[in-house]
C-alpha cells in the first residue's frame, strides 16, 4: 500500500471529528465497532490511508479475512 502524505493537524482534527460522528452514529443504531474497525479508522485519522482506502476496504480486509 502507498504511504499517504503527511496530513495537516487541521484535517487530522476533521478526520477524527468525522471517525467519530461515524462511531456515535454506529452505536445510536445499536451496533458495535470490532477492534479491528476502530484500528482501520485510527490509521485515517493518522493519515496512514486516505479516504479513498478507508472507504474502500471490505470487512475481509479490515479483518484479514
Amino acid at each position: 500500500m502507498a504511504e499517504a502524505p503527511k496530513i495537516s493537524d487541521e484535517e487530522r482534527r476533521a478526520r477524527q471529528q468525522a471517525v467519530e460522528y461515524a462511531q456515535v452514529s454506529v452505536a445510536l443504531e445499536g451496533l458495535e465497532q470490532t477492534e479491528a474497525a476502530k484500528a482501520h479508522a485510527q490509521r485515517f485519522v493518522d493519515g496512514e490511508i486516505d479516504l479513498d482506502q478507508y472507504l474502500s476496504a471490505s470487512y475481509d480486509d479490515i479483518h484479514g479475512v
